[in-house]
């Protein structure tokens, strides 16, 4: 999995926007365990350079893609741990108002997980749960 995502990134940093979706956000969208990888590869990218990158694709993906639950999910992780913690909001922002209720459970792990990882993210993070409990409850 880390090759590919390793892939992805070089399209990113050639312009090859194009390729966000296959390279990451269906490869997660079929089987959901290829997240945890993801996880691992932006907390690599954050530490030895790249995350912006990830960033910049996925912002891309999203902008032709704005219905994408999983692609502002997949951004609002770049953005988190690149220490944009504004960003990470808006774009997990966008993941709640766009998930559908099935879901919600998994966007909400993702968040926690994301607090854990960023300490600056976790009063966004209540929020943005906050949001979700009320989802799920409806």
């Amino acid at each position: 999995m880390q090759t590919t995502y390793c892939r992805g990134l070089l399209d990113i940093n050639e312009g090859s926007y194009s390729m966000v979706e296959g390279r990451f956000v269906s490869i997660i969208r079929d089987d959901l365990r290829n997240l945890n990888p993801f996880l691992g590869f932006c907390k690599q990218l954050s530490l030895y350079g790249g995350i912006n990158k990830m960033s910049e694709g996925l912002t891309e993906y999203t902008r032709s893609h704005g219905d994408d639950w999983l692609g502002f999910a997949l951004l609002g992780i770049a953005d988190v741990y690149g220490d944009n913690v504004q960003d990470g909001n808006s774009a997990f922002s966008n993941a709640v108002s766009r998930v559908d209720r099935d879901n919600a459970i998994l966007l909400s792990k993702i968040i926690s997980v994301m607090a854990e990882e960023n300490r600056n993210f976790i009063t966004s993070a209540t929020d943005l749960q906050t949001r979700l409990a009320a989802m799920i409850e409806e």
